[in-house]
C-alpha cells in the first residue's frame, strides 16, 4: 500500500509502533509532526496480536477473544 501511494505521488508514511510501550509513543508522533504535511487525511491505527490459523473465519472462540481482549 506504502509503495502505490508513493508511486501515485500522494504524501505518504508508515511506521509500525508497539502502542503498549508508551515511551514508544512520543517519537513516532514527533515522526509525523515533523514531516512537511499540512495534515494528516487518513490514518490507519491497527494493533493486535497474530494468529496463523488461517482466516478469521477459522479462529476459535478463545483465540479471537484473546486477540481482542490483548492477552497472551
Amino acid at each position: 500500500m506504502l509503495s502505490e501511494l508513493k508511486t501515485i505521488g500522494a504524501p505518504s508514511l508508515a511506521m509500525r509502533v508497539d502502542v503498549t510501550d508508551r515511551a514508544g509513543l512520543e517519537p513516532a508522533l514527533n515522526r509525523v509532526e515533523s514531516e512537511p504535511w499540512q495534515c494528516v487525511s487518513i490514518l490507519v491505527n491497527n494493533a493486535g496480536i497474530v494468529s496463523l490459523s488461517g482466516g478469521v473465519l477459522q479462529e476459535k472462540t478463545e483465540d479471537w477473544d484473546s486477540v481482542i481482549e490483548r492477552r497472551n
